[in-house]
């Protein structure tokens, strides 16, 4: 029991290294680069176009056509426009981030409420590799998407942007931050199926 106890302690910090590592590639503004076609245009200044996948707010300024929503509008408002405005495969990055999020908290939360389990505990394991297996499947599947498609990304730039790049889009560190989290919920994957198996074991 106390070798299950380890490892599920174990377990925990490695997911929770995973989650935080999911949620700063998240909300980090580095999925995607591209170089100006002008070497004294400094990006950075660039405000119509957010080079992450997740906006931290929702403001009247971050649409290519103001006229889309009215000015002023409630900010609820504006980020359904912000949502319906992502091509679909980004819908599809972002969501399947949401979901590798949800598995890492429900992970946490299993573990830390059945660590101190008096009995069945060989039995109250078995979601954790499950867990780390889903966790690690939607981020597979978002940096997998976002790698095949990022090139995609300067089609949905406003034209007033798109005419100061290059055409070529290049992963940036969000996109590693999330292969990071990927590494993490596969050793958790496999680190669950131990425990399982410890748990199991007859002392």
């Amino acid at each position: 029991m106390c070798v299950t106890m380890l490892g599920q302690i174990v377990f925990m910090a490695i997911m929770f290294v995973g989650l935080v590592l999911t949620l700063v590639s998240m909300f980090t503004p580095g999925w995607r680069s591209f170089e100006s076609k002008n070497s004294g245009i400094d990006l950075k200044n660039i405000k119509d176009y957010d080079f992450g996948i997740i906006h931290l707010h929702c403001s009247d300024d971050m649409f290519p056509n103001p006229t889309s929503v009215p000015r002023g509008a409630p900010l609820a408002d504006n980020c359904e426009q912000w949502w319906q405005n992502q091509p679909t495969w980004e819908k599809v990055v972002i969501a399947c981030m949401a979901l590798a999020v949800l598995c890492q908290l429900i992970a946490l939360i299993w573990t830390a409420t059945t660590f101190c389990a008096c009995c069945c505990q060989r039995y109250l394991v078995h979601p954790l590799p499950i867990l780390a297996c889903f966790a690690t499947l939607f981020l597979i599947i978002a940096v997998g998407v976002f790698g095949v498609k990022n090139q995609d990304s300067i089609e949905s730039m406003p034209s007033n942007v798109k005419e100061l790049l290059n055409s070529d889009a290049t992963i940036s560190y969000s996109f590693y931050v999330a292969c990071g989290a990927i590494v993490c919920m596969v050793v958790d994957a496999i680190l669950g199926c131990i425990v399982v198996r410890i748990a199991k074991t007859p002392f």
